[in-house]
C-alpha cells in the first residue's frame, strides 16, 4: 500500500511542478541524493540559473527576470528604510562580494526537505532542512556572511535579551557547525491559575477588579521556567550551505527541566549533518535507501517523468503525511 502511495503522489507532484528545459544537466551527488529515508517531503530546483535563463528567453514576461532589472530593483528597495536592507548589503561588501554576485547563489541546486523520525519515548520533532549548492567559493562566502551577520546582531542585542540566545560551535565529520539556540521562558503557573470562581459574575465591578489585580501580582512573583527551545544549525559541506531548523513542543520540559537538545531535536539535527557529510562524500552505507532513490523506484514514477531538465521537483511520502 505504501508503494502505491509513493507512485501516485510522486508522479502527480513531479508532473505538476515540472517546467522542461532543453539540455540535460550532468549532476553529481548532492544534498538531494543524500536525503535520509526518514524524509517526508522534499522540494528542489535542480538548476535555478538555467530556469531563470529559460524564463527570460521563452516567456513573454521574461524581461522582468533580466539581471539588470533585478539589480535596479534591488537598488530601489535598498533605499526603503522599512525593508532595512542596508546591513545585508554591507555584509556583501565585507566578505568581498558585489551586488551582482547574488546571481552566483543560483549557480547550483537549491532545496527544502522536511524530515521526521519518530522515536519511542520522545516528542515527534520534525527537522526543516534548507540547502543551497553554489560551489565551494560562494558557499564559503555565504557562510561567512551568516556568521558575521549573527555576530553583528548579537553585539547590537540588548543585554537582557542575550540570556535567551546563545551560540554553540562544534565539529561534525570535520565540518564546522554553528548552532544557534533560542530559548523561550514563561511563568510556572498551575493550569487553572486564571480560572475565575463560580461566583465571579455575581460580584460587583470593584471586587472583580481586585481579584484580577491580586492574581496579576501573584503571577508576577512566580518563577519563570523554560518552555521551548528553537534550534538553527548552519554548516558548509563542501560546496553546499545547509540550514536545519527544529523546535520543541511548547512546554515539553517538565517544569523547565529535561534534555532540551533531545526535546527540541538538536541532537537529531547534528546527526543529519553527519549523514549528509557521509552521503555526499560517498562514505559506505550512508546513501543506502535514500529518500529520492526509494521514491523513484516506485512503480510508474520514472515513466511519468518528462524528458529534459526540470525547473522544480517535489517528492512526498503521502502515507506518512496522512
Amino acid at each position: 500500500m505504501k508503494r502505491q502511495n509513493w507512485s501516485l503522489c510522486t508522479a502527480v507532484a513531479v508532473m505538476a511542478m515540472v517546467v522542461p528545459v532543453s539540455a540535460l544537466m550532468a549532476e553529481q551527488r548532492g544534498i538531494w541524493q543524500s536525503l535520509p529515508p526518514e524524509t517526508v517531503l522534499a522540494l528542489r530546483g535542480p538548476n535555478p540559473a538555467r530556469t531563470l535563463e529559460q524564463l527570460q528567453q521563452r516567456t513573454q514576461m521574461g524581461v522582468l527576470f533580466e539581471r539588470s532589472r533585478i539589480l535596479r530593483l534591488l537598488d530601489v528597495l535598498a533605499e526603503d528604510d522599512q525593508l532595512d536592507l542596508e546591513e545585508p548589503l554591507k555584509l556583501l561588501e565585507r566578505v568581498g562580494l558585489e551586488r551582482a554576485d547574488i546571481f552566483r547563489l543560483i549557480d547550483g541546486p537549491i532545496g527544502f526537505a522536511y524530515i521526521s523520525e519518530q522515536l519511542e519515548g520522545r516528542p515527534d520533532v520534525g527537522l526543516q532542512l534548507f540547502w543551497i549548492e553554489p560551489g565551494e567559493q560562494m558557499a564559503g562566502k555565504l557562510h561567512e556572511m551568516v556568521v558575521t551577520g549573527w555576530e553583528d546582531a548579537y553585539e547590537r542585542m540588548p543585554e537582557e535579551m542575550r540570556e535567551e540566545y546563545r551560540r554553540i560551535d562544534f565539529e561534525v565529520r570535520g565540518v564546522d557547525v554553528m548552532h544557534l539556540v533560542e530559548s523561550w521562558y514563561d511563568r510556572d503557573v498551575p493550569h487553572d491559575f486564571w480560572h475565575m470562581p463560580d461566583e465571579f459574575w455575581e460580584w460587583d465591578h470593584e471586587r472583580q477588579r481586585q481579584w484580577h489585580q491580586q492574581r496579576q501580582q501573584e503571577y508576577e512573583q512566580m518563577p519563570t521556567v523554560k518552555v521551548q527551545q528553537e534550534n538553527t544549525l548552519i554548516a558548509r559541506i563542501d560546496g553546499a550551505l545547509v540550514v536545519i531548523r527544529s523546535e520543541s513542543p511548547w512546554g515539553a520540559g517538565d517544569e523547565g527541566e529535561g534534555d532540551w537538545d533531545q526535546l527540541s531535536g538538536a541532537d537529531r539535527a547534528a546527526a543529519l549533518i553527519a549523514h549528509l557529510v557521509d552521503a555526499r562524500r560517498g562514505e559506505a552505507g550512508a546513501g543506502e535507501r535514500d529518500f529520492v532513490s526509494r521514491a523513484m523506484a516506485a512503480p510508474g514514477v520514472r515513466d511519468a517523468m518528462p524528458r529534459g531538465d526540470m525547473a522544480f521537483e517535489l517528492l512526498m511520502d503521502v502515507g506518512r503525511m496522512i
